[in-house]
């Protein structure tokens, strides 16, 4: 399960992800800003996610749009 963040550079796009792992499949903020340069654009967020089936609470998905809020980003949501 990831979370991913793309970046667009003079070379094209570049991605960085964050890969969740068992048991809970959770991640913080400090590691979405982590994934941030000055370049990121948008978060890439796959909710529900095979093969775990893991769906996002509501308070982890409120951090990805505190995030992307706060650096004025793009969501794709699949």
């Amino acid at each position: 399960m990831r979370i991913t963040c793309c970046s667009r550079s003079h070379r094209g796009w570049s991605l960085k992800t964050l890969v969740v792992t068992e048991p809970d499949f959770t991640f913080t903020r400090q590691q979405l800003e982590a994934l941030r340069t000055p370049l990121t654009a948008a978060v890439l967020l796959c909710n529900p996610c095979n093969p775990t089936g893991k769906v996002f609470t509501r308070e982890e998905l409120e951090i990805v749009a505190r995030f992307a809020s706060d650096h004025d980003l793009l969501i794709f949501l699949r």
